[in-house]
């Protein structure tokens, strides 16, 4: 059995990938390339291989594993590899 543990990232790396996935919910273009081309989209970003990694994949349990707060980027994330999106729910009266 394969061992999978999760180290968490540093508070450095956090905020380094924190960073990045405000730059895309802040320009449309940086989210789209980031979604459509991941590789290209990180290239100049500061992150280490291992960030680069965990942003490309956008997958909401990821980061949140890795100690990321996911709740202002839960538009751009991916959940069971579908995009995650919260909708309202109506409550009855």
């Amino acid at each position: 059995m394969q061992d999978r543990s999760i180290v968490r990232l540093s508070v450095e790396a956090a905020h380094r990938i924190e960073r990045v996935l405000y730059h895309a919910l802040y320009s449309k273009d940086f989210e789209s390339l980031l979604h459509r081309n991941p590789e290209e989209a990180l290239r100049a970003t500061g992150l280490t291989e291992r960030e680069r990694k965990v942003v490309s994949r956008l997958r909401r349990d990821e980061l949140e594993e890795y100690g990321i707060d996911i709740r202002p980027f839960l538009s751009l994330l991916h959940e069971d590899g579908r995009k995650f999106c919260r909708t309202a729910v109506s409550r009855p009266n």
